[in-house]
């Protein structure tokens, strides 16, 4: 979360924090995938693996959770961590991608305009 990536999502305009966020999701994504299908797969059956995975989703809320303080410049409302921790996670990322045939850059898109969109509703 140190990273200059991660602190620019507190400068800008929104949409431009927006699209830095949804571009580091979906790279972090890009490399996860193929090791978090087969870290999840595990964790059914091995309770090792089971704590690994439940650490990364934790984890993974955590940064969600930092990053969208930035971008609001407040405290988030937990339903708005909660779906972006959703949208944002690697379920949704491989059904889109490997599933349904997105490519990353329309996957990205999405997470931006939907991302937004959610932000929009807890705002109103």
């Amino acid at each position: 979360m140190e990273r200059p990536e991660f602190t620019s999502l507190g400068a800008g305009e929104r949409s431009e924090r927006l699209v830095a966020a949804a571009r580091i999701i979906t790279q972090a994504l890009v490399h996860a995938v193929p090791l978090m299908g087969a870290l999840q797969e595990a964790s059914a059956s091995d309770a090792a693996s089971k704590v690994r995975w439940e650490t990364y989703e934790t984890d993974r809320r955590t940064v969600i959770l930092a990053g969208l303080e930035l971008i609001v410049g407040k405290q988030p409302p937990e339903t708005l961590v909660d779906s972006i921790w959703v949208i944002a996670s690697p379920e949704v990322f491989a059904k889109l991608t490997e599933e349904r045939g997105w490519t990353v850059d329309r996957y990205e898109q999405w997470l931006v305009q939907t991302a937004g969109a959610l932000l929009q509703v807890v705002e109103d």
